[in-house]
């Protein structure tokens, strides 16, 4: 589009050009009566077409590299979406060990708590097993 913009302006320099050339020469009725009719206006057209030619091709230019910003956003988008599914996932297995894991501390926190009064039975029982071969001993040495 650029080469055409060009061309097209190259064109409308050339018959500008042209009709600067043959003013001198050319400046009877008819010469007026066709620059004011067709001329002029044609080359006031042509200006404002090539102007908004020229607008359209910038707003296009700029059109396509927005366009492939958001392309590369959007890709961009797609492996962070990626990346969090796996995460996720991973989050989601990970939360099952962990909820398997606290199952199973609950269930063995029970069987401990069961125990405890049997092991305070048994240090009570070693107390007293202690105690009674403390007393003999010093009843032994009291009268030896």
């Amino acid at each position: 589009m650029e080469e055409t913009l060009w061309k097209f302006a190259r064109k409308n320099r050339d018959l500008r050009e042209l009709r600067q050339d043959i003013a001198g020469i050319w400046q009877d009725d008819a010469a007026r009566d066709i620059n004011s009719r067709y001329l002029n206006p044609h080359e006031s057209d042509a200006e404002e077409v090539l102007e908004a030619l020229q607008k359209q091709y910038t707003y296009i230019t700029e059109a396509a590299k927005f366009r492939s910003l958001a392309r590369e956003e959007e890709r961009s988008a797609a492996d962070f979406t990626d990346k969090m599914t796996r995460s996720l996932h991973a989050t989601e297995k990970e939360m099952a060990l962990v909820f398997s894991s606290h199952e199973e501390t609950l269930r063995l926190h029970g069987k401990a708590q069961d125990l405890i009064p049997k092991i305070d039975q048994l240090i009570q029982s070693a107390n007293s097993s202690c105690q009674g071969a403390l007393d003999r001993d010093e009843y032994n040495r009291s009268y030896s």
